[in-house]
Formats: structure tokens, C-alpha cells, sequence
């Protein structure tokens, strides 16, 4: 059996009513009921490599065509509103919640929301309408030494990031002091254009969270409950040393515990569980089957640094060229 229980969030005092409690009742229904119920069980969609897959935290919409009608059925009556899709050809899945939102697509037939919560490893999958044996699955484990690297890379990261969203600036200067009338993105690639990083973060966090009311998912970092520093900073501010590394971060607000409630998928460690997270938010600029496949949560940070380095020369070449005209 993979999946303990959550003796602590079972037994929590019911929430009174309202929209933040009728989400956090939604969370305790979902994912953690699965992980609960120790099963080991989830139907999986049939490989699609045309299919869109989204990063832990996200969400998105996936056609229910009749042919994965059974698989929707199966996620909501046996198997807490769970279900799998493929990764790769080796097993590896992305563990995603039906949400209980359909919508009609561009052709006409139904889709269904989903949100991604961690990844697992499927021994055997043939059809959508096979429930097949999977165990939740994690990064290698993270040492001390590793949660410090990975801070830096993340710091690396931010700043990349906040170098394009200056030169993003720029270029919409220059084009409105020159009479443009369009904005910065104009004919940029998409790829050049994103959301800023820290409010992507804090959006794969409000995702996750069973304490996020549903008009703050995807509201900006200025929450308390949002606001968390990487570990492998707090960690040094707290004046922890490896031999007496605290069991959670430390810092003005109490330890986020999102991912606590779902030890099982995140790992038992705040910090290491934290930081594996935290790479996924900050990969948000690489292929999401490149990121989802890295088994290695500093790897991933490094191709990630990569990725968001060429992003910020790409820019500046644009910027240059503006300036040239």
C-alpha cells in the first residue's frame, strides 16, 4: 500500500459555509479521498501525443469523446474523481482531478476540466477503460546540499524572468513613442510571452490548496497564505544547519501544508516536496512533456535557466532592433 492516510485533515473541524468551504470540501473529495481509499487504482487514457498535458498545479480542458466516456465514468464513481494521462511510453502518468465544470468544444462534443496534481507510474495500460495499478511517483530525493542549489537556480530563473517582463516594457515604449499603436506582443513570438513568474507560481499554488476560496485561484502573490519564500532560502535565514534541519521551513507566516496533504504524491518532506513543486512552476517556459518526463528536480531548474536565458537574449535582440528603427 502506497498512500497513507490523512488522519489529521479527515478529522478537521467541518468548515462553515461559503465559497472557501465549499472548495476545501471539493479538495477532500478528490484527490485526497483517492490517496486515502489505498486502492493503488486509476483509469487511463489511451496515449494521445497530440494530447495537451498540463504541469502539476495546472488546469485545463480534455475532450470527452464516447470513446473516453468510460474512463470519466470510471474516475467519478470508483475512483474519487481520478484519472491518468500518459506521459511517455514508459509508464510514467500525470495523476489529474475532474473538476465538475463541461463545457462544449470547437467541434461540438463535450470536454471536461481537469487539474493536475503530481505525477505516478502506471505497471500496465492498454485502454481507456482499464483501471490499471499505478503508485505515486516523485523526484530522486533531495539532500540539504540540493534544496540550496535549487534556491539559486530559482534565483537565477526569477531574474531572467524579471529582465523580460523590463524588456517586454521597453519595446512597448518604443513602439508607442513612435505612433504604434499595438503593444509589445504584438509580433513577438508566444513563446517570448508569458505571465511573470511569481504569479504563475502563485497560481500552481492556488490550484493545489484546500484553503484557496475558487475567486482566488489564479489571483495574484500579494495573499498571506500564497506568499512563500523558496526553502532552501529559508533555511538560511532561519540559521538551520544540516544537522538540525527543521522538519518545515520557518518564516512571519505558519508553513504552507498544500503539499503535506498530499504526501503521498509530494513526499513527507516540506522542503524537498516544496521544492520539486516549485521547479515545475518555474518550467512553465520548457516544453510541459520535457519538464514532466525530467526525473531530477535540478535538472529541470537547469534546463529551465536555460530555457528562460534564451528567452531574455531573444528579447534583447528584439529590443535592439526596435531601437535600430
Amino acid at each position: 500500500m502506497f498512500a497513507l492516510g490523512f488522519v489529521q485533515a479527515m478529522m478537521a473541524p467541518r468548515a462553515a459555509p461559503g465559497a472557501a468551504a465549499r472548495h476545501r470540501r471539493a479538495c477532500m473529495s478528490g484527490v485526497q479521498d483517492w490517496l486515502d481509499s489505498q486502492m493503488g487504482m486509476l483509469p487511463v487514457l489511451a496515449s494521445d501525443r497530440d494530447a495537451a498535458l498540463l504541469l502539476p498545479g495546472q488546469s485545463g480542458w480534455i475532450s470527452m469523446s464516447p470513446e473516453r466516456q468510460p474512463v470519466f465514468d470510471s474516475a467519478r464513481l470508483l475512483h474519487h474523481s481520478c484519472l491518468g494521462q500518459p506521459i511517455g511510453d514508459d509508464g510514467l502518468i500525470a495523476v489529474l482531478e475532474v473538476e465538475e465544470q463541461q463545457d462544449a468544444d470547437e467541434s461540438g462534443g463535450r470536454r471536461v476540466r481537469v487539474k493536475c496534481v503530481g505525477r505516478a507510474l502506471a505497471e500496465l495500460y492498454a485502454s481507456d477503460s482499464v483501471s490499471t495499478p499505478v503508485k505515486p511517483f516523485r523526484d530522486r530525493e533531495l539532500e540539504l546540499y540540493d534544496i540550496f542549489a535549487a534556491a539559486d537556480y530559482e534565483a537565477v530563473i526569477l531574474q531572467a524572468d524579471a529582465n523580460c517582463c523590463a524588456i517586454l516594457s521597453r519595446i512597448a515604449e518604443h513602439r508607442q513613442a513612435r505612433g504604434h499603436d499595438g503593444g509589445a506582443a504584438d509580433d513577438v513570438p508566444a513563446e517570448l510571452v508569458a505571465e511573470p513568474l511569481p504569479f504563475i507560481l502563485a497560481k500552481h499554488r492556488a490550484a493545489l490548496s484546500a484553503d484557496a476560496p475558487p475567486e482566488l485561484r489564479g489571483a495574484g502573490a500579494h495573499e498571506p497564505w500564497k506568499t512563500t519564500i523558496h526553502p532552501g532560502l529559508a533555511i538560511v535565514q532561519g540559521g538551520a544547519m544540516a544537522c538540525d534541519r527543521p522538519a518545515s521551513y520557518s518564516g512571519t507566516a505558519a508553513p504552507d501544508d498544500t503539499l503535506t496533504r498530499l504526501g503521498a504524491l509530494w513526499g513527507r518532506d516540506h522542503d524537498a516536496a516544496e521544492t520539486q513543486f516549485r521547479s515545475f512552476g518555474t518550467a512553465s517556459c520548457l516544453p510541459p512533456l520535457q519538464a514532466l518526463q525530467t526525473r531530477d528536480t535540478l535538472e529541470r531548474l537547469e534546463l529551465s535557466v536555460v530555457a528562460f536565458t534564451l528567452r531574455e537574449r531573444q528579447l534583447a535582440a528584439r529590443l535592439a532592433l526596435e531601437q535600430a528603427l
